[in-house]
């Protein structure tokens, strides 16, 4: 009722009349935060990659319209930022979204990685497939995997 009431009453019409009002007041009470990554290693002496900080963009334009509201979105590319897209710093971001994720009672997180991966033979005996899988970040050695 007090949304109704600061609403002015010809929008509020109108989105009844457009039956959008209710999902309105949903999207203006969820909180939700992205945090995308892009590493296309261009960096490297091999491995060089073409689309994945493309592939960041259109998955932040995604989430907006998927969202359609406003909400922040965090992205992190290798061409600009070395530090935040090695081991260390996706680690150090993914810790602070999880306290920023517990601390503003976020309803939604969206984590994207778009750069390589890697697979290694799993020794703990977990995975179905006999193999742990990982993320590369930059600058990358074989050995400096997100997941290990």
């Amino acid at each position: 009722l007090a949304l109704i009431r600061i609403v002015d009453r010809n929008l509020y019409k109108s989105f009844v009349d457009n039956q959008n009002f209710i999902s309105l007041i949903y999207r203006m009470s969820i909180k939700a935060k992205a945090l995308l990554f892009g590493l296309n290693y261009a960096h490297c002496k091999s491995g060089k990659l073409n689309g994945c900080i493309n592939d960041v963009q259109n998955m932040s334009n995604y989430i907006r319209s998927l969202m359609n509201m406003p909400m922040p979105i965090e992205i992190y590319t290798d061409d600009t930022d070395l530090k935040s897209t090695s081991y260390d710093g996706i680690i150090n971001k993914l810790y602070d979204l999880a306290i920023e994720s517990y601390r503003e009672n976020l309803d939604y997180v969206w984590i994207h990685y778009s750069g390589h991966g890697s697979y290694q033979k799993d020794v703990s005996g977990d995975e179905e497939d006999g193999y742990d899988e990982g993320l590369v970040p930059s600058p990358s050695s074989h050995s400096d995997h997100v997941c290990r």
